[in-house]
Parts: structure tokens; C-alpha cells; sequence
């Protein structure tokens, strides 16, 4: 990413880097050496670490926003890595339009092809990045930050109240508020910013938790200021309060799957209709079908996909389902840093040697929890099938069964790749890496 940064197309006098850590493991002794290095090229870089992790992401862009100049702030996660003339491509929109509050610019995973899981993600961003974000923008509808990626202007940030500590996503929760208030959102495609998806099922799983939690928190929160907003119209309003209820889907399905089977022994005549709800499951194929997406640009391609895709959502209803109750209940809540390249981080003193801090940091952890419920829902939706074949079993057979074997596959991934999987190549790379920076 400091390369990266570094290299970016824009006066070296007009741009202002901030290295933002609040990392309590090794990470600090990988990033002041580049920093010094890139100082010493003449490059106005300012390393801000901080060992108090209040309120997590958003606590530390908060921390960087007293010592920002300029007027625009970018911000790329970690492992970002934009494109040389991105800033030139992005500044031209704010000038233009001084109600433009933010920007989103289009992601590509530069590990697209690694294994199924990042195959299958890289699918759905491709869909979210290239149908859902420029069809919002044509129609006039509200859009969500990423997170990463993004131009923001310092004016809309402070005067829609900052970076906020009481939900999990604050890209979201700020994107909200902002709109709510009047400010306007872009989306610039032209500008590409590569960065990676998890490798690892379980690291995944914690990212999707965390994203559905803090979705729920921001619907909570901007619910009423929504629905009131002065700056919205009729139209636009009621559309955000149902696109932004999405992931309430994760805990109906996991509710309808358990309610199954005490259902279809009390009342079985209550699934003679079930038949006719395959007209639902038309559309997520069709968003796909649509989808121009540079790393699977054959229709094939993705249609070979979505059988998996399609598994994959079905068994992150289990621990999705219940982040949104924990959504409902808690604002806030611990902030898990989403590992990449095949990486699980893990809390290291910084008191530790680098090498000790290397080996636990990708030591591969299991969300023994996700694996079990997930193998118990698997075996808990055969089960139904079988009690409930000679009623209704022939009508939701397929429903069930399919879903059970996305229970049992997400969960068979993440037993995999945590017994299974090597890991010294891991560790290896990584010790390459620091070798060539000393």
C-alpha cells in the first residue's frame, strides 16, 4: 500500500500520507522502516500508532483526523493498493460539486483465483462493484461506503459527526448519516483499487458476522433518521429502509429452516403452496448472469459458480442469523481485524520477538462454535426430510437438502483448512518479505 501511495499520480507537495496503526503485535516493526524510507525520499508521510483500541477503525481514522491537511481525505485498508492515477480520476468529481460528500471507486481482488471461497467472493463484489453500485447511482439512491476505496471530504465528515464508535461498520454508518443530511454520494468505476478477499473460510465467517452485526446496528440507529430525512424523497427513503434491512434475511432463513419441521408435523398443508416460491429464487441468478465481471468474463464461468454461491449464503444464515440478534441487542461491539493472503491474526504482546509474534499471528484459528452448529443444522435438516417424506417431503426435499449440504460445506471448509491445510509456506513467505526489507 505505501508503494502504492507513494506512486500515485499528484503533486508530492499536495498530498499528505498518514499511516493509521493501532496494532498491539509485530506490525509496527514491519511499518516504521518504510516509513522512515519514504520520509527520507522526501515524502510527507505521519505514522500515527496508538495502543488504546477505542472504538477499533473508527477510533483510529478518528485519531488521524486532527492532523489532516488536506481538504480531501482518501482512505484504503491495508491491503489496497490503487492505481497510479486514481487520485486524478477522483478529484475532478469534488471540484465539479461542492454538495459531493464522498465517492466509492471500484475494487478488483487481486487474489480472485486462489482457491473456491475467493472465487465465489470475488463473484458477488464483481455484482456488488459493477450492477448494485452504478444501478443506485442512474435511479438517485442511497449509497453504502465500503470502507475502503473512497474519497472523502473533510467538511462532510466532521459536519455529519464524525467517525462514530457504537457500530461495528462505521463506513456504513457514516455513508448513512451524510446522505440523510444532505450531503451527495458518487461512484467513480473508471478508478480501480485492487485489494484481496479471505482466503480462509473461518477468517470469512468473522468478516461477515462482524459486517452483518454492525448492518443491523446502522439500521437501528438511522432507522427514524432516515425515514424523516428532509434531504430524501418519498421514493428514495422507503427504497434505503428496505435495502438496508437486508440482512435480516440471514435470521428469517435460519428461522424458517429450524421451524420446518415442527411446521410440517403440525400443519403439512401449510407447504402445499412451497412450490410456487421458486419464482423468488429467479432473481439472485439473473444479478449474476448480468454482472461484467473482469475475472470470470465467460457467462459459463459464473453460471458454474452459483451453485456454489448459492451454498456459501445458505450456510452464513447459521452465524449471520445470529449477528443480526446481536445486532438488535448491542451497539458496538469487538472490532476482529479480517486476515488476508491466508493470514489469521491473533492478539501478540508487543514485548514478544518478531518471531514468536510471526508464528502465533498466523497460527490458523476455527470458529469451533460456526463448525458445530452448522454440522448440527446439516444433520438436523436430513433428518427433517426423512420425517417429513411421506407428507410434504417430495415439495421441500429440495429446499431442505440443499441447504443442509450448505450447512455441512461451509463447515467441512473451515475443518479443512484448520487440519488440514499447510501452513509453513505461510510463515515462509512472510519471513521472505522481512529479509528483504533488512
Amino acid at each position: 500500500l505505501l508503494g502504492a501511495v507513494t506512486d500515485l499520480d499528484y503533486p508530492k507537495d499536495r498530498l499528505q500520507i498518514q499511516v493509521l496503526d493501532d496494532s498491539t503485535d509485530f506490525t509496527s516493526d514491519l511499518i516504521k522502516p518504510l516509513v522512515e524510507k519514504y520520509q527520507k525520499a522526501g515524502y510527507d508521510i505521519l505514522y500515527l500508532h496508538r495502543t488504546d483500541r477505542t472504538g477499533f477503525k473508527a477510533g483510529n481514522l478518528m485519531s488521524g483526523m486532527p492532523h489532516a491537511t488536506g481538504e480531501l481525505i482518501a482512505i484504503f485498508d491495508a491491503d489496497s493498493v490503487p492505481e497510479s492515477a486514481w487520485v486524478k480520476k477522483v478529484v475532478p468529481y469534488f471540484t465539479a460539486n461542492p454538495k459531493l460528500g464522498w465517492v466509492q471507486t471500484r475494487c478488483i481482488q487481486i487474489n480472485d483465483k486462489t482457491n473456491l471461497i475467493t472465487r465465489l467472493q470475488t463473484l458477488a463484489l464483481d455484482a456488488f462493484f459493477m450492477v448494485e453500485y452504478p444501478v443506485r447511482q442512474m435511479l438517485g439512491l442511497m449509497q453504502g461506503f465500503s470502507g475502503s476505496a473512497g474519497m472523502w471530504r473533510k467538511d462532510c465528515i466532521e459536519q455529519t459527526g464524525g467517525w462514530q464508535f457504537d457500530s461495528l461498520t462505521e463506513d456504513r454508518d457514516l455513508s448513512t448519516r451524510s446522505q440523510v443530511q444532505g450531503w451527495q454520494a458518487g461512484y467513480v468505476p473508471e478508478a480501480l483499487v485492487a485489494s484481496e478477499v479471505p482466503t480462509l473460510m473461518d477468517a470469512f465467517l468473522n468478516q461477515q458476522y462482524r459486517w452483518a452485526k454492525g448492518h443491523i446496528q446502522d439500521y437501528r440507529k438511522s432507522f427514524m433518521q432516515v425515514a424523516r430525512s428532509k434531504h430524501l424523497s418519498r421514493k428514495v427513503r422507503l427504497e434505503s429502509l428496505v435495502r438496508f434491512s437486508f440482512d435480516f434475511s440471514f435470521l428469517s432463513t435460519l428461522l424458517m429452516l429450524l421451524l420446518s419441521l415442527p411446521i410440517g408435523i403440525l400443519s403439512p398443508g401449510f407447504f402445499t403452496f412451497f412450490a410456487w416460491t421458486f419464482v423468488a429464487s429467479v432473481g439472485p441468478p439473473m444479478y449474476y448472469f448480468v454482472t461484467r465481471s473482469s475475472s470470470f468474463p465467460s457467462i459459463w464461468q459464473r453460471i458454474f459458480l452459483l451453485p456454489g454461491l448459492a451454498l456459501l449464503g445458505i450456510g452464513l444464515s447459521f452465524s449471520c442469523g445470529f449477528a443480526v440478534v446481536a445486532g438488535l441487542l448491542f451497539k458496538g461491539g469487538h472490532f476482529i481485524t479480517t486476515p488476508k493472503g491466508g493470514q489469521i491474526a491473533a492478539p501478540v504482546k508487543p514485548s514478544q520477538s518478531l518471531a514468536t509474534g510471526m508464528k502465533k499471528r498466523f497460527r490458523i484459528s476455527m470458529p469451533a462454535l460456526y463448525v458445530v452448529g452448522e454440522l448440527a443444522m446439516g444433520i438436523y435438516l436430513i433428518t427433517t426430510v426423512m420425517v417429513l417424506w411421506p407428507t410434504v417431503g417430495l415439495v421441500m426435499a429440495p429446499w431442505l437438502l440443499s441447504s443442509a449440504f450448505g450447512y455441512i460445506t461451509v463447515a467441512t471448509f473451515s475443518i479443512w483448512q484448520y487440519w488440514l491445510k499447510p501452513k509453513k509456506h505461510i510463515i515462509s513467505s512472510v519471513q521472505k518479505e522481512l529479509a528483504n526489507l533488512s
